[in-house]
């Protein structure tokens, strides 16, 4: 029997799949060679929003909830007044 998954797991899943794209992306322009890129170049919190078509309150709060889930990877601090947020490339979740 299939679990139906509930409104908020779907879109975590995707903004999971928005900043999958737009991390890939970003690899392929900057030449990945397997290290992580600089936090200047990975999307702002409004880069999602605006792609998934959320408002940056839901996406901060779904971000941060797959940050503690090990999914993603939030710089540490504000960049130009922004989050900034990466794929975890090493979670096999």
């Amino acid at each position: 029997m299939r679990i139906k998954k509930t409104p908020v797991a779907q879109k975590k899943c995707q903004m999971l799949h928005q900043l999958s794209l737009i991390c890939s992306e970003i690899d392929a322009r900057r030449g990945e060679g397997g290290a992580l890129q600089q936090p200047e170049v990975w999307p702002k919190t409004r880069d999602l929003a605006d792609s998934c078509g959320e408002s940056i309150y839901i996406t901060r709060t779904l971000l941060l909830q797959l940050v503690a889930e090990g999914k993603v990877i939030k710089h540490s601090s504000l960049l130009l007044k922004s989050l900034r947020w990466y794929i975890n490339k090493n979670n096999s979740a």
